[in-house]
């Protein structure tokens, strides 16, 4: 697909996986809760060797994400960059002025 479908895809680089989604925020009380439908996410990539890609993605990426919420629906051109530990894994997200999706791509170089 090459970023023709949701979420960001890196500039100037062919991943060797890479991960995209739209997403919408829900605030409540508490905390603010990223809600991503199944329908509204794109792979690409080895899926037999993604195993750490997506492991990283459901347990640190998107847990840091969400801590973002506040800068991220204020500034709706903002873009929020989060590296894995290691390095290798590298996501980014941003509503892209759209008054309430939030566009979402991770991938490993």
């Amino acid at each position: 697909m090459r970023g023709n479908g949701f979420g960001i895809y890196p500039e100037n680089i062919t991943p060797k996986q890479w991960w995209g989604a739209r997403g919408i925020f829900e605030p409540n009380d508490k905390y603010c809760k990223l809600d991503i439908p199944y329908d509204r996410q794109n792979y690409e990539g080895d899926k037999n060797n993604s195993d750490d890609f997506i492991f990283w993605i459901n347990n640190s990426f998107l847990k840091k994400l969400e801590k973002h919420y506040v800068e991220l629906s204020s500034d709706q051109s903002k873009v929020v960059k989060i590296t894995s530990d290691s390095g290798r894994f590298i996501g980014e997200a941003s509503c892209k002025n759209s008054g309430g999706y939030l566009y979402i791509g991770c991938w490993e170089e």
